[in-house]
């Protein structure tokens, strides 16, 4: 068929089915004709032409419209085009920056410190300054990162193992499998023998037969200090060879206590009887100050001994005197002893922590037990809260630690202002904060822990007249879901964690 025959049928339908001849009309009814008869017209393919060139998730969508021609196809655009708001572009940016976070949150696990480093001071900035600045920044110090890293450490390991360094969990199964491999007798040799001369008393005359026959053995077959029984005996033979010294030193102090008590004994009664000559006493402190490096202890003995009697004649003019200052050190000792008891008693008394005010450890682990055994016998329910400052660390980095107790002081005064009168709430250490709530459930804690959190995030933390951004994230437990108060404490930790694995500044769990 020739495209008159074509125009000819055209015009024929159009006035048999009473359709106006327009120019819309004409040319859909053309390229209708001309597909009948298999004529191809490449004004009748504009319209696929054009869908073709689209993305093949948009070609989908129009062939599920069927435009009939380029008029329906450029009005189905249009109408798209509407569709796409700014609230949509928000929604796209918001899902590619949690894309960038959760990949950055992966890349700590890695085990690399330095990329660890670069990837929680990414999260940081993108938490704080998600603006077109940061992501710049972050992108070039990754740039810097890829650029300058360095895994030529990894051929160090080369010499020993056969390592594959595409996989750390493969590199470290190799070095294993070499270690367990690795039968260097000279190295078991050396440490047998440094092993030996550990077993042999330094002070004690014998050894018994145990450790000699260890001895004996380890020189005889080095290898065996591979077996682990053979380990377990070395650590049990080791502590017997401590104690033989151990043993012996006791028996040469205690023979030496006897002669010092003598000594003592003896110089009391020379005091109360006969004065003392200066000269005498500077001899007798001469031949205590001798060099006794090379003597034995049975030597020493005998010069203490020797130096007992010298005294026994000279000290007398001493009474006195020794008696005003003995008499005066105990007099200090006395005194010593009550501060030492109101120092003590002060200590126990503290309550309060001294920088934020509020109760201090020692208090909050007293209050827990006391809640806890109202809970065993009365079944009163209660639930813990801990809190902890967000990105602390870098805060006192950032502004100092002057900043940080500035904080830590309004934080105290935050939680006293919002607590009941039966809460109880205390600095467990650093900047992580306990809440004891007795007579409060999950529900009630909950409660309790965000309208601490919104406290925080609405308050205005200054520092030499520059605000602070400051959040506080949360972890509760109540009582009544654990075994015991050490497990409920856990699990009230644990879910902070998980709050500061979700993003920081929210309260686990959320939802009761």
């Amino acid at each position: 068929m020739t495209i008159n025959d074509i125009i000819k049928t055209t015009i024929t339908r159009l006035k048999e089915q009473n359709i106006n001849l327009t120019p819309k009309n004409y040319t859909s009814m053309f390229c209708k004709v001309a597909k009948e008869h298999n004529v191809s017209i490449e004004d009748c393919e504009e319209l696929k032409k054009y869908i073709e060139k689209l993305s093949p998730f948009i070609q989908e969508q129009i062939k599920k419209q069927q435009p009939k021609d380029l008029n329906e196809f450029i009005i189905y655009l249009i109408a798209s085009v509407n569709r796409v708001t700014a609230g949509d572009i928000n929604k796209q940016n918001i899902t590619l920056i949690t894309l960038v976070k959760r990949l950055l949150q992966t890349i700590t696990f890695l085990h690399d410190k330095e990329a660890t480093k670069l990837a929680n001071i990414s999260l940081d900035r993108i938490e704080y300054l998600a603006d077109l600045n940061s992501f710049e920044m972050i992108k070039d110090k990754w740039f810097d990162f890829m650029t300058s890293y360095d895994d030529s450490y990894l051929e160090k390991l080369k010499p020993y193992c056969n390592i594959d360094s595409n996989d750390l969990e493969d590199i470290v199964d190799s070095v294993v499998e070499c270690m367990n491999k690795n039968s260097d007798m000279a190295l078991l040799e050396n440490l047998s023998s440094l092993i030996i001369a550990s077993l042999n008393p330094s002070i004690a005359n014998s050894v018994d037969d145990e450790l000699a026959a260890l001895s004996y053995d380890l020189k005889s077959s080095p290898i065996l200090l591979t077996d682990i029984q053979m380990q377990e005996k070395i650590k049990t033979l080791i502590k017997k060879r401590v104690k033989l010294d151990k043993d012996e030193i006791n028996s040469k102090v205690s023979s030496l206590n006897d002669i010092l008590n003598e000594l003592s004994r003896k110089l009391i009664n020379v005091m109360d009887k006969s004065n003392v000559s200066k000269d005498k006493l500077n001899q007798i402190k001469q031949e205590l100050q001798k060099d006794s490096q090379d003597i034995d202890l049975e030597n020493l003995k005998k010069r203490l001994a020797s130096i007992a009697d010298s005294l026994e004649v000279e000290a007398s003019s001493l009474t006195t005197k020794i008696k005003k200052e003995n008499d005066l050190i105990a007099n200090l000792q006395k005194r010593m002893h009550r501060l030492e008891i109101a120092l003590e008693k002060a200590k126990k008394e503290s309550k309060i922590d001294f920088l934020t005010k509020v109760l201090s450890k020692r208090t909050l682990e007293h209050e827990l037990n006391v809640v806890e055994s109202a809970y065993n016998r009365y079944g009163i329910e209660y639930s813990l809260v801990f809190f902890d400052l967000d990105n602390f660390k870098m805060i006192n980095d950032t502004f100092g630690h002057d900043a940080g107790d500035s904080i830590l002081k309004d934080l105290g005064k935050i939680l006293n202002q919002n607590r009941r009168e039966v809460d109880l709430v205390g600095r467990f250490g650093g900047e992580e904060f306990l809440a004891i709530l007795p007579k409060t459930n999950l529900k009630g804690a909950i409660t309790f822990a965000e309208n601490i959190r919104e406290a925080v995030e609405n308050h205005n933390f200054l520092y030499k007249g520059e605000r602070i951004f400051v959040t506080i994230s949360g972890g509760i437990a109540s009582r009544s879901d654990f075994n015991s108060k050490e497990e409920t404490l856990k699990n009230a930790d644990s879910m902070l964690y998980n709050s500061k694995n979700a993003g920081r500044n929210r309260i686990s769990p959320n939802i009761v």
